[in-house]
């Protein structure tokens, strides 16, 4: 009966919060720490909190001063005493069943990393309120998959960094976090990306189910991953971040193609995605950040001619910034 700590942030969530909180507190399985880390919030998100704490007190309320989900979250982990840490956002809701099946699994064989799918109701065909995956997991990426009760390492990934990724769809080993001091980058967007590279690059075990039990809610218009302003920028702390670990854990060799491919598509997509006004700047911190010599110069270019996305490294060094934006809009799915 492993004890399970599921960390909220909560910010301005009072539309949201309490169809959160009640798929958490009518889970099947009981054995849970429920972390809510108000940050800052100015409606009345904290008396929602408050009065489910009186209902039941398993609920945790840390109050801080607002500093964003990053800050809210490393809170919630300092905080917990669970075996096992999950993430749910405040205006999402999970399956009464995830962590029943979680724990099932457990009895079976412990990982670092376990991973589900997610997703989201939406309009499908025409229809409203048909179940939609958001990102799914590409299990053709995983050879050696079998079931939802294989135990796999990141090395058995044939796309390594593909995009798509979340904290809200993984449960993690407590034990393996803090051996690694695995926190969350603070002060930028695109956390997640980064803290869920560095624990899969750093984990010894996984497992992967097909299942869906994380439900994002895309009605909140709210939502910083909506628009990209200035902070945009903040994609190539990303980037320098994840060169770090590599070089750390003596991978960067290993997985220089897988990167060079993932470091062209995250760029590329975030540039069709930027305001007008930032887009000379973004292409100039791109070329900076995308075309070092010394790391070409380490890669097979008869090999890198074949990579999907060498196309973008060769029309970022020939084209303008307008021109280039104006080919990636041209052969952008």
């Amino acid at each position: 009966m492993p004890k399970i700590s599921v960390i909220v942030p909560v910010y301005n969530a009072g539309l949201y919060i309490e169809k959160c909180l009640k798929s958490l507190l009518l889970q099947t399985y009981e054995n849970l720490e429920i972390i809510c880390v108000d940050d800052g919030s100015k409606d009345n998100s904290l008396d929602i909190l408050k009065k489910y704490k009186d209902m039941d007190d398993r609920i945790v309320i840390i109050e801080k001063e607002n500093g964003g989900a990053s800050t809210a979250r490393n809170c919630g982990l300092k905080a917990a005493t669970g075996d096992y840490i999950s993430f749910v956002d405040a205006d999402d809701w999970v399956n009464i069943t995830l962590y029943e099946v979680f724990a099932e699994s457990c009895k079976k064989s412990t990982v670092d990393i376990w991973t589900f799918n997610m997703g989201f109701y939406g309009f499908k065909n025409g229809e409203s309120n048909k179940a939609v995956l958001k990102n799914p997991i590409k299990l053709d990426y995983w050879d050696k998959w079998k079931s939802a009760d294989t135990v796999l390492t990141f090395d058995d990934c044939n796309n390594p960094f593909y995009t798509g990724m979340s904290v809200c769809n993984k449960i993690y080993r407590t034990e393996f976090l803090r051996k690694h001091n695995l926190e969350f980058y603070e002060g930028i967007i695109f956390e997640d990306t980064l803290f869920n590279l560095q624990s899969l690059l750093k984990s010894e075990s996984l497992k992967i189910t097909p299942d869906i039990f994380y439900w994002y809610n895309q009605a909140n218009a709210e939502s910083v991953t909506k628009t990209y302003d200035e902070k945009v920028f903040d994609a190539f702390i990303i980037i320098a971040e994840i060169q770090k670990c590599l070089r750390e854990l003596h991978l960067s060799d290993i997985y220089k193609y897988a990167f060079f491919q993932y470091k062209y598509d995250f760029l590329a997509t975030l540039y069709m995605k930027t305001k007008f006004k930032l887009l000379k700047r973004f292409y100039k911190k791109m070329k900076e950040c995308c075309v070092v010599p010394a790391e070409i110069k380490s890669m097979d270019l008869k090999l890198c001619r074949h990579l999907k996305n060498y196309i973008i490294f060769e029309k970022l060094q020939t084209c303008g910034w307008h021109e280039f934006y104006t080919f990636l809009k041209n052969n952008t799915a």
